[in-house]
């Protein structure tokens, strides 16, 4: 796309308008203890790839901090939690993405 003519920016806005939907399914696939890891949850500016975080590598001594959920602290059950929630988004992500893709391409004349 960058090839054809597209600036950088309309690119990773197509991405981000397909984030809240991803993140809404990662919110309720996420295990809450405390509710840290959950409010952990967040997306990148990225410009061919929408790109979902959660937890994070701070040290659990501060307080609200979410780590990286261990295999041991959530169970074999809830490991693959990010997964099942981009499997269940990734039709309705898809859909946007391509809807914003083709109002570049027609933007650009193609």
């Amino acid at each position: 796309m960058k090839k054809l003519g597209a600036k950088s920016e309309d690119l990773k806005s197509a991405w981000q308008k397909a984030e809240p939907t991803a993140l809404g399914y990662l919110n309720r696939e996420t295990p809450v203890r405390t509710g840290n890891l959950k409010a952990s949850n967040r997306g990148s500016k990225r410009e061919s790839s929408l790109y979902l975080y959660s937890g994070n590598n701070r040290q659990r001594k501060r307080k609200g901090s979410a780590f990286y959920a261990p295999f041991v602290q959530w169970g074999p059950q809830n490991t693959f939690y990010a997964t099942r929630a981009v499997q269940k988004s990734e039709n309705k992500v898809v859909n946007i993405v391509d809807n914003e893709m083709q109002k570049i391409i027609d933007r650009l004349g193609f």
